[in-house]
């Protein structure tokens, strides 16, 4: 399968995206700054940019990003802009 990650940069992408390509699926991941290789496409979501034709032809397209979950106590403060 050809699958796509956001979020493959944390905790559980990395290791998904690890496990993937074990199981010799070719995986990408979409990234908010420069490619750094052909695995990795830029995404602005702030800016509103994306090249929608680099995400096509995908099998699967996996979310993982966001704030991660267990490194702070998410008292009422931290999870207002939320």
């Amino acid at each position: 399968m050809k699958i796509l990650i956001a979020g493959s940069s944390g905790f559980i992408g990395g290791a998904l995206m690890k496990k993937l390509r074990k199981n010799k699926h070719d995986v990408f991941s979409l990234v908010r700054r420069k490619p750094q290789g052909t695995s990795e496409i830029e995404w602005a979501p702030d800016k509103g940019l994306l090249n929608h034709q680099s995400i096509e032809n995908f099998d699967a397209i996996i979310h993982l990003g966001g704030a991660p979950v267990a490194d702070k106590i998410w008292t009422k403060a931290y999870k207002k802009p939320y």
